[in-house]
């Protein structure tokens, strides 16, 4: 139903924030033999991927079931004395919140969604319009991100050479894969995603750095 609140839906996605923490620690587990991790560092998805982590392979991956319960048997992938360093990452519904931050979860919502419709939108249309109408538009939507300075501050004015790099390989990524990246920004909205997760974080073995 194209009237239905897409919102509801997010949870169902294949790029949901638990389905990626647990296909993660499944890949280190299985593809790569790593029994046991004594740090994870996380950069804003990446730390809040960490945290979901925490919480869902502090019990032994073998012993995950498709509900996610553990029937306690096996080595655990992370401990309480797995070390966490997470920067500007989300840490989730803190006791301390106030009606303000409603709000702004609530124009997060509003701001990534529509960041997600329009890279959707635009990989729909990419069928009919010439590549380099395609190109024009994917640069000016990466002008556009890495414009804002709460995010890169004057990266592009900084190191001008690096910046073009990045940008380069972004435009690479989106022409290739826009359509993944939409459905992780549908599927990782973080007011509809755990908000209990820093509870996991033992504080002695944790490290948030913002700004």
């Amino acid at each position: 139903d194209a009237n239905e609140n897409p919102l509801r839906q997010v949870r169902d996605t294949s790029f949901a924030l638990d389905a990626m923490a647990r296909s993660i620690c499944t890949s280190l587990t299985q593809e790569h033999g790593i029994k046991h991790l004594d740090a994870v560092a996380g950069y804003s998805l990446g730390g809040r991927v960490a945290l979901a982590m925490k919480r869902l392979c502090s019990t032994s991956l073998d012993s995950l079931d498709a509900n996610g319960d553990s029937n306690e048997s096996g080595e655990q992938l992370m401990s309480e004395n797995t070390k966490l360093i997470l920067l500007g990452s989300n840490p989730g519904k803190l006791p301390i919140g106030d009606v303000e931050d409603d709000v702004m979860d609530s124009q997060r919502v509003t701001k990534d969604f529509m960041l997600a419709e329009s890279l959707m939108s635009s990989s729909l249309r990419s069928h009919l319009v010439p590549k380099s109408q395609d190109v024009e538009y994917l640069n000016s939507f990466l002008a556009k991100w890495y414009g804002v300075k709460s995010l890169w501050g004057n990266f592009r004015q900084r190191n001008p050479k690096a910046y073009n790099q990045m940008k380069r390989r972004r435009l690479d990524n989106l022409l290739e894969r826009r359509q993944d990246t939409a459905s992780i920004m549908y599927g990782c909205y973080p007011p509809l995603t755990s908000q209990d997760d820093w509870k996991g974080a033992v504080p002695s073995k944790t490290l948030f750095i913002a700004g």
